[in-house]
């Protein structure tokens, strides 16, 4: 499995729980706040997951390609991880206060929407630029390296490793 294959897979889960947060917006009162934190904090550690992979893995491996990827492509991306990390915190901070409902429906919808947007950009602009330069056993070696340091924050976090 190449990094681009796996970062996609991680990419489908977060939006089955992306949309998973959605229904529970649909919801009142307690199951619906409910079910926002269950899905929040399924939905946090495989993002810290990808997010390590990425700087830790990918990041790095593009920068020291034999044709290196400008520092400013990274630094967008960087960028983007932030406003996904600033989301985040409006949406934690909405989920203390259960009975702000409009604050946690602005919140997660905004979130969501970001979250979905960065996705959409890694595919069409990262992985394309990923699969160009880098050559496929270096891919594999990169999906390999960052399947077993997926695995280990799974493990960490929900005492188990991922199907």
């Amino acid at each position: 499995m190449t990094i681009t294959e796996l970062l996609r897979r991680q990419h489908e889960s977060f939006r089955r729980t992306l949309r998973a947060m959605r229904d529970s917006l649909k919801k009142d009162g307690t199951e619906g706040h409910a079910g926002l934190d269950r899905s929040l904090r399924h939905l946090l550690p495989l993002l810290a997951a990808h997010e390590e992979v990425e700087h830790d893995l990918l990041f790095p491996a593009l920068s020291s390609s034999e044709k290196p990827v400008s520092g400013e492509v990274l630094d967008y991306f960087d960028k983007e991880h932030e406003t996904v990390h600033h989301h985040i915190g409006e949406l934690l901070e909405s989920l203390q206060a259960p009975e702000a409902r409009l604050r946690r429906l602005v919140a997660t919808s905004d979130f969501i929407a970001v979250l979905e947007e960065h996705l959409e950009q890694e595919e069409r602009t990262l992985f394309p630029l990923v699969e160009e330069i880098l050559p496929l056993d270096a891919q594999e070696r990169l999906g390999e390296a960052g399947r077993a340091q997926t695995a280990e924050a799974f493990e960490h976090a929900y005492g188990g490793t991922p199907s």
